[in-house]
């Protein structure tokens, strides 16, 4: 199959949606399939870390720094930096000079919806939407959504069309090979605290990381190892680590490649409730979350109504003394950790990518047959 990616990274909206899109582009391209994306080039942006892993990418221009800051549009109106019907036309003209045949368009952008999509319709034989928001509506032939919420049969009725298949669950969480086979060889944890973990995304834009370090300064316990992740698209690391400094017990490392492991080694973790969520779940690792933009709010709130971590609330209500609270609550609390990291593995096996692909496979064959 012949697959193409839209989606976009960048300071505002971070670098979780392409990262799980990398993700699924890496299985497609393991069970031989050819994958390219387009990437608009937003501050920020994490094209290069595509292009590292060698899968094409057509780049397209910045836009007007205008929009990005014009109150007079949604905040995912704004992260597009072009209105949606410029970034229509030079989508569509990098998909008509394709010489191929293009099987699967894939979409992973709030700011894109059933307008947008049903004018590529002529150029990709099916299309697949990622989303996490059920906010508008979409033409599409596949659905999406790894999150967890109650009632979840109802999201997407009504704004897709009824042939369209919807995908509801962590089930199919988009994650890296490596989280599915620590899954398999990591066990629960037993709720005592030793390694604690901070990471609040590749952004973090309204600095968590530093209330966090604040919080952790008056944390007592010397035993207690300290790992801070600043992600790549991070613009206050050298502030981040001179936080850091001067407490031996605190590690500050930028832009990791070993995630995963450092997950698997770690009792606790303070963290985004955004894609990462289901990263710790696959490996049991209990969270305390803070929702740091407004699609993170359901989620954290389902995933901890599901038991899977603890909800603490949006950033601008987690004060530093409150987090202080939270994770002495939690060091105090084993059995409340234990119980969190076993239903969290229960929940996410790490396996998603791989069905989400075998279905994409199958809707192809099906197109075949017809």
């Amino acid at each position: 199959m012949r697959v193409i990616i839209r989606a976009d990274s960048s300071e505002a909206i971070g670098t979780g949606h392409v990262m799980r899109c990398l993700t699924l582009a890496d299985h497609l391209r393991q069970t031989g399939n050819a994958v390219s994306f387009v990437c608009r080039e937003l501050p920020g942006n994490i094209i290069s870390a595509v292009e590292a892993k060698n899968f094409p990418v057509k780049r397209l221009p910045f836009g007007d720094p205008r929009i990005m800051h014009d109150s007079g549009r949604t905040e995912y109106e704004r992260w597009l930096a072009v209105p949606a019907e410029v970034d229509l036309v030079q989508t569509r003209n990098i998909l008509t000079e394709m010489s191929e045949c293009i099987d699967w368009l894939i979409i992973d952008h709030y700011a894109l919806s059933a307008r947008w999509e049903s004018r590529m319709r002529p150029h990709a034989g099916s299309i697949l939407v990622i989303d996490d928001l059920a906010d508008r509506s979409h033409e599409a032939d596949i659905v999406l959504d790894a999150n967890v919420y109650t009632g979840a049969d109802n999201r997407y009725r009504g704004i897709v069309p009824a042939s369209c298949r919807v995908l509801e669950g962590p089930e199919y969480a988009l994650l890296r090979p490596e989280f599915t086979r620590l899954h398999w060889v990591t066990s629960p944890r037993h709720g005592s605290v030793r390694n604690l973990l901070v990471f609040y995304g590749g952004a973090d834009l309204t600095g968590e990381t530093e209330k966090a370090l604040g919080a952790l300064r008056d944390l007592a316990g010397e035993d207690l190892k300290i790992k801070v992740i600043v992600g790549a698209a991070n613009s206050r690391h050298d502030k981040i680590l001179s936080l850091c400094a001067g407490d031996s017990r605190i590690s500050c490392l930028r832009s990791v490649d070993n995630m995963a492991e450092l997950m698997a080694d770690s009792d606790l973790c303070l963290g985004a409730a955004g894609t990462t969520t289901w990263e710790r779940c696959c490996l049991g690792l209990p969270t305390l979350t803070t929702a740091v933009a407004e699609n993170q709010v359901p989620i954290g709130r389902e995933a901890d109504r599901a038991g899977l971590l603890r909800y603490l609330g949006r950033n601008d209500e987690v004060s530093q003394d409150m987090l202080i609270q939270a994770i002495n609550e939690a060091l105090s609390q084993p059995e409340v950790l234990r119980n969190m990291s076993v239903r969290a593995m229960e929940a996410v096996d790490g396996e998603g990518a791989g069905r989400v692909v075998g279905i994409m496979r199958e809707k192809a064959f099906e197109e075949i047959a017809l």
